[in-house]
């Protein structure tokens, strides 16, 4: 794709700086909330394309995955509702692109379609240190999963 010293998303994966779900970092209730992720049901329940590479698959998806990670913790049997007074809905860019992700306790950013933005084979549920990404996301606004949802719901897509 792109040198990686220019891209902020490469140069993060080159130091490793990616969080995964084993990550001692993690309160027991986040390791949860990554319990709920399943990949291959967002694919199949935000109706994209499992044939293409899951760079292809999530390009613009990123809104159907922050509500996929919403619904799949909320219905998850043993987190439910409660669980998601811990998660905001970030809106803002990666570089000049339009994007949305999740950030938890205001510590991580938890981002289900980072990994359309680069080659390198970041976690296919990408969780960065609020502190570490800054040379990759934008913030415009942070709202509560519920002013998100409403939002959401307003919408004509």
């Amino acid at each position: 794709m792109n040198d990686p010293r220019n891209n902020p998303i490469d140069n993060l994966y080159l130091q490793n700086e990616f969080l995964d779900q084993d990550s001692q970092s993690f309160n027991p209730e986040f390791k949860s909330i990554l319990g709920a992720i399943n990949k291959d049901d967002f694919i199949e329940e935000c109706e994209l394309n499992p044939v293409v590479s899951y760079n292809e698959a999530v390009k613009l998806a990123c809104r159907r995955a922050t509500m996929y990670l919403l619904f799949a913790v909320a219905n998850h049997p043993k987190l439910g509702a409660p669980y998601l007074q811990s998660l905001n809905v970030v809106d803002g860019w990666v570089g000049h692109i339009p994007h949305t992700w999740l950030m938890y306790n205001n510590q991580f950013f938890v981002d289900m379609t980072l990994a359309q933005f680069t080659d390198a084979p970041i976690p296919e549920t990408a969780i960065l240190p609020i502190e570490k990404a800054g040379n990759v996301y934008t913030v415009q606004y942070v709202l509560t999963w519920k002013q998100w949802v409403d939002l959401e719901s307003q919408q004509k897509h």
